[in-house]
């Protein structure tokens, strides 16, 4: 016997209606985990088709990600518990694909179209940007540069560079380089163009290094940085790299830079052009310019990826202010690992005081460099008013805007720069009378020390041959900037304000005279300008300090046939110079005639003449000398203030001196000159006045 058991249709649990069918946007990337996060609670990154990178919590990113365009609401719940061990439900993952995914752009919307977001522009951000080189040529072109990033050749760029910015800032300095460039203003545009092929070679460094890690690089362009034009290189897949590749990637550009400067220091020692060190010195300017966090520089992108915390800009401040005993710690700063901190304060603690280096220095050096750009002003409107034709004459117009339009750019940057300072101070301090109080304070203090330092002092003095500019010399400024002249103290002006500057020796060239008598106070006529001046008051020409006779200086004679009166030469006579001896000729009508034989060789290389002496003559009789019979000028000979020999001249009558065989030897500058008689030791090489 059979049983049938008949089941009715009601007693079947209805089928569930099926729910919405979640789907990725299109374009969406999911990168992961964020490695080596700085966060208590790693976060999930996910890449967008326009190339913006959103933050997802774990259970969002897990949302996304069982959301592949057929698991309805209930399934993704039913997947998201079971990889999670938590209960989720198809409300909670409806309520989180709409106020969360969606409007992130992670989903696509309920009609299965991607939503169209404006790409957020994060706070000063690179802006108005331009693609120049698409993607495949650039990575055609890093492919040319990764072998850069290994380390062992890594290590030797890097050791190759220490050693030559220990001897450019340590040695020989840069203010060679700035004066060759500032007088040379095709140079100086040299050294701009420099500057532009650098920040191309820079971003390289980031194309190359984000490919050598494994990640391929984005386009290339343009865009404006506030007010700057500036380069750069889409790098985004660097995120999917670990903390080493993405930290090589940050730094490949200024790795790049150093290698640039390395190039010129090599530049230099293939050519001797001083201009090559100041690009080399521009290079290490602009790296420690993009080591600032604080502005989206490569400084930022290092500080990031270095704690692992994305936006670590937004941070700073909190950080800072949890340093501060007592005060509760931020949610910012809470949800980060106790290390952060430490590195974030850390960085800032070295970076910035070298910066304030930097700029310090540059504000007590400007009067210097004000005072180069005015004398080379001056030097290029000189060479075309010296011009003899027209093409000379167009050379000199393009040598003047060279010189204008570089200073033009820089003072326009460094007035935008002061007005967004300012700006910022003022919208910082609106509302609170405290801060608005420090802000005023700082300001005033700020601009009266600049006014000190800048206050003509005589400081404003161009740069001369012979100065370095090492980093010592800088950091003496800063104990000699109380003195109101920091870069061009009174010991400075004593060494370096005798030599002349480029404008003067340019001068002297073209008025046919020696370069090395234009420097300042000196005529056409003058020599050392560190010689005393025999006609100085208070002191009397042909007397030494202890009355004694000296012999006169240079462009000076004396004749003693007026009765010992000082004459002043002839116009055109004889002149002596370091290292010659100049015979005077003897005034009309007297004749100078040599003892009987007596042999007067020519000038020695040493400055000194020897005179052979006549066979002795024993006598024990006093000779003496009639003061009529021959006048001898007793600057006949001329001695080098550097010899040790010099002849002693004596007016005798002839074949009335008996000397010694022996040379009569002399110090420079030390003649004694009776003017009416002489009497002569025969056994002796000194001469002993009669009173």
């Amino acid at each position: 016997m059979s049983t049938t058991v008949e089941v009715s249709a009601s007693s079947v649990p209805p089928a569930r209606p099926r729910a919405e069918v979640l789907r990725r946007a299109d374009g969406i990337e999911l990168i992961g985990e964020f490695e080596d996060s700085g966060f208590k609670e790693p976060p999930h990154l996910a890449r967008r088709a326009d190339g913006q990178v959103v933050q997802l919590t774990e259970l969002l990113y897990g949302v996304a990600e069982a959301a592949d365009g057929e698991r309805d609401l209930h399934e993704v719940a039913v997947e998201v518990s079971l990889r999670y061990a938590r209960t989720v439900t198809a409300e909670n993952v409806a309520l989180l694909a709409d106020k969360k995914l969606r409007p992130m752009g992670v989903l696509a919307l309920r009609d299965g179209t991607t939503p169209e977001l404006k790409k957020r522009e994060p706070l000063m951000a690179l802006r108005h940007r331009k693609p120049l080189l698409p993607e495949g040529v650039v990575n055609a072109g890093a492919r040319l540069f990764t072998w850069l990033h290994r380390p062992a050749v890594t290590l030797t760029v890097l050791f190759a560079v220490a050693a030559f910015d220990a001897w450019l800032f340590g040695v020989h300095g840069i203010a060679a380089g700035l004066r060759s460039a500032l007088y040379n203003p095709t140079l100086l545009l040299a050294v701009i163009g420099s500057v532009v092929v650098a920040t191309v070679f820079h971003e390289f460094g980031h194309a190359s290094a984000c490919r050598y890690g494994g990640a391929r690089p984005g386009v290339m362009g343009i865009g404006l940085y506030l007010v700057w034009p500036a380069f750069y290189c889409d790098v985004t897949d660097a995120y999917r790299l670990d903390r080493r590749g993405r930290l090589r990637t940050d730094l490949g550009g200024i790795y790049f830079n150093s290698i640039f400067a390395l190039g010129m220091g090599g530049v230099y020692l293939a050519t001797g052009e001083e201009a090559a060190l100041l690009a080399a010195f521009v290079q290490h300017v602009i790296m420690l310019q993009q080591l600032l966090p604080l502005l989206r520089f490569d400084g930022y992108y290092v500080l990031t990826d270095l704690t692992g915390v994305p936006d670590i800009l937004s941070r700073i401040k909190p950080i800072f202010r949890s340093l501060v005993r007592g005060v509760r710690r931020e949610p910012k700063v809470a949800e980060l690992k106790s290390w952060v901190r430490v590195v974030v304060t850390s960085y800032l603690v070295i970076l910035i005081p070298a910066l304030f280096f930097l700029f310090a220095s540059m504000v007590m050096s400007a009067p210097r460099l004000l005072a180069t750009v005015h004398d080379s002003l001056g030097l290029q409107v000189d060479r075309l008013a010296a011009a003899p034709g027209a093409a000379e004459a167009g050379v000199g117009v393009v040598r003047l805007l060279s010189l204008l339009m570089p200073v033009a750019a820089m003072s326009l940057s460094v007035s935008r720069v002061t007005r967004m300072t300012g700006r910022g101070l003022m919208r910082w301090s609106r509302g609170s009378g405290p801060r608005r109080v420090v802000a005023v304070g700082g300001a005033a203090v700020l601009i009266g020390a600049v006014g000190y330092v800048w206050w003509p002092n005589g400081d404003y003095q161009p740069i001369r041959p012979g100065e370095r500019g090492t980093l010592g010399e800088a950091l003496r400024q800063f104990g000699d900037a109380p003195g109101g002249r920091p870069s061009f103290t009174p010991e400075r002006e004593a060494m370096y304000a005798p030599v002349a500057t480029v404008r003067q020796e340019e001068a002297a060239r073209r008025e046919g005279r020696d370069p090395e008598s234009a420097a300042p106070g000196q005529g056409p006529s003058q020599g050392d300008p560190t010689a005393p001046d025999p006609n100085a008051a208070g002191q009397e020409p042909g007397f030494d300090d202890e009355g004694g006779t000296s012999w006169p200086e240079s462009g000076e004679s004396e004749d003693y046939s007026t009765g010992g009166a000082i004459a002043d030469p002839a116009p055109g006579g004889p002149t002596a110079t370091p290292g010659t001896t100049s015979t005077a000729p003897p005034p009309s009508g007297t004749t100078t005639e040599p003892a009987p034989g007596t042999t007067t060789p020519p000038p020695s290389d040493t400055g000194t003449t020897t005179t052979e002496p006549p066979p002795p003559t024993t006598s024990t009789d006093t000779t003496t000398t009639a003061p009529d019979t021959t006048t001898t000028a007793p600057d006949t000979t001329t001695t080098a203030p550097d010899s040790t020999d010099s002849t002693e001249t004596t007016p005798v009558a002839p074949e009335s001196t008996t000397t010694s065989p022996d040379t009569t030897t002399t110090a420079p500058d030390t003649t004694t000159t009776a003017p009416d008689t002489t009497s002569t030791d025969p056994t002796t090489t000194e001469t002993t006045p009669i009173p």
